[in-house]
């Protein structure tokens, strides 16, 4: 069976934490055909990952849902495909956007994002059009930048948070801000101890 939308990303789903010395392509098309029929299966075992691609979104949809599964004894991580593999092992919840053409405010946001807007904690807009929106699940920022833009004047990244013994991958903007707040500390300290 083949169908005409093979490169419908809502299709993928991407499965982490393999071990494949104890797993290989063809255990995991017998564990999910069960699910739905599969078109194709690849994968990636420097990653410890696989890509399957579903006839369906709604397999996926389902399969997402579970978060988890037990394939011989091996518990591995079922995810939405996503696009960069260097993002492939990280849940974040926060969504970095970008707006060149119009004032980026949080009604504009919210009113892009209108069928999330009950997914969504909180909304801040930062200065150059930019703004980060926190969402309830790493899940909402998986089908978001699943969908396809109709309008190229939006930039929109999923915001990287390394482990705790890593730094901290942030946006140059909150970089800005925050040297801006430590500066203006400083000075506030040193104009206390002068008076």
């Amino acid at each position: 069976m083949t169908t005409f939308l093979t490169n419908n990303n809502r299709c993928k789903l991407l499965i982490l934490d393999i071990d494949f010395n104890q797993l290989n392509s063809n255990d995991l098309r017998t564990f999910f055909t069960f699910y739905g029929p599969i078109e194709w299966i690849e994968i990636f075992p420097r990653l410890s990952s696989a890509i399957i691609y579903f006839v369906s979104y709604l397999i996926v949809d389902r399969l997402v849902s579970y978060r988890t599964c037990l394939i011989k004894q091996n518990q591995v991580r079922l995810r939405r495909f996503r696009l960069d593999k260097i993002n492939w092992n990280i849940d974040c919840h926060t969504l970095h956007v970008k707006f060149s053409n119009i004032k980026l405010t949080e009604s504009l946001l919210l009113q892009r994002f209108q069928e999330y807007q009950s997914y969504i904690l909180k909304i801040n807009v930062y200065p150059n059009n930019q703004a980060l929106i926190f969402f309830l699940d790493y899940d909402y920022i998986d089908k978001i930048l699943l969908l396809p833009l109709n309008n190229q004047s939006f930039v929109l990244e999923r915001m990287i948070q390394w482990k705790r013994s890593l730094s901290h991958r942030r946006d140059p903007i909150i970089n800005q801000l925050l040297n801006q707040i430590e500066y203006l500390s400083k000075q506030l300290r040193g104009k206390r101890l002068s008076e």
